[in-house]
């Protein structure tokens, strides 16, 4: 059976809260509920459909269109900044760096 590629087929974020513990109700254990259960960066999708474009058109040829972004940044989860101490660092890997 033929799809075509429409609107709705675009990489996918769901947040973490509403995900949890949805796919146990339901008996679902697959990769897609484990990631998204876990949150994934809304920022692979983006990613993820360039490297899929680019496959596809080394196979097959032809040019791609423009993406048609419909993110809303509002509805995405604020990223917490990740601070990391160069002595904590150190520690952790048993050897000094130049940091």
């Amino acid at each position: 059976m033929r799809r075509p590629v429409t609107s709705s087929s675009r990489p996918r974020f769901f947040a973490p809260e509403l995900m949890a513990g949805r796919a146990r109700h339901y008996g679902l254990h697959t990769d897609a509920s484990h990631r998204y259960e876990r949150g994934v960066d809304p920022e692979l999708a983006h990613q993820a459909i360039e490297r899929a474009t680019q496959l596809f058109l080394d196979c097959v040829g032809g040019e791609a269109g423009p993406i048609v972004d419909v993110t809303s940044a509002a509805d995405l989860p604020q990223r917490d900044p990740v601070t990391l101490k160069a002595a904590s660092i150190q520690r952790m890997l048993g050897i000094r760096s130049g940091i």
